[in-house]
């Protein structure tokens, strides 16, 4: 092979990316036993129910994809959950992009259909997607985000009345589009 260095070649830089949602992958939540209550990065509304294994919503390695921690939903029964995991920031104006990781399943639209990731800004939805069931862990991106400068929340929120349903997810992003 004939391959040759030059001096002052260099690796092209990769920009960094940079998450504007604080403890996105739950490591910091997870160190409080998955404790709402003991921090102030994501806040939790209504109440996840109660199954023969404990609590429905746990912080823990389980619903890890990376990490130590992620959240971990297994609902056990046929009473029906309804909550939300939120987090809200200040973001400039601009385009942004939101991902995340799923793994889940036993759920549908038919009996989970407010199961959504949500972004709205000054109480408008931006954008909400339901929830897919995932087979393994599968990175979702949602489209472009167009964002005006303000307060902007991220809502997850879990609602079913499917015995048996499960989802773990982990790794939320939201970066401005370079």
């Amino acid at each position: 092979d004939d391959i040759k260095l030059v001096s002052g070649n260099q690796k092209p830089e990769i920009p960094q990316v940079t998450n504007l949602l604080s403890d996105g992958s739950f490591e910091e939540l997870g160190t409080v036993g998955g404790d709402f209550s003991l921090q102030s990065i994501w806040e939790l509304t209504g109440t996840p129910g109660t199954n023969d294994r404990g609590a429905n919503l746990k912080i823990d390695s389980s619903g890890a994809n990376d990490g130590s921690y992620g959240i971990n939903y297994w609902h056990g029964s046929s009473t029906e959950d309804d909550f939300t995991i939120a987090q809200t920031i200040s973001v400039t104006a601009g385009t942004y992009v939101l991902s995340y990781d799923i793994y889940g399943g036993d759920y549908s639209q038919e009996n989970s259909a407010n199961t959504t990731i949500s972004v709205l800004q000054e109480e408008t939805i931006v954008a909400s997607e339901f929830i897919s069931p995932s087979g393994t862990y599968a990175t979702i991106t949602l489209p472009d985000l167009s964002l005006v400068e303000g307060e902007v929340t991220i809502a997850i929120r879990i609602q079913t009345t499917a015995s048996n349903t499960w989802i773990k997810l982990d790794n939320f992003v939201l970066t401005a589009k370079q």
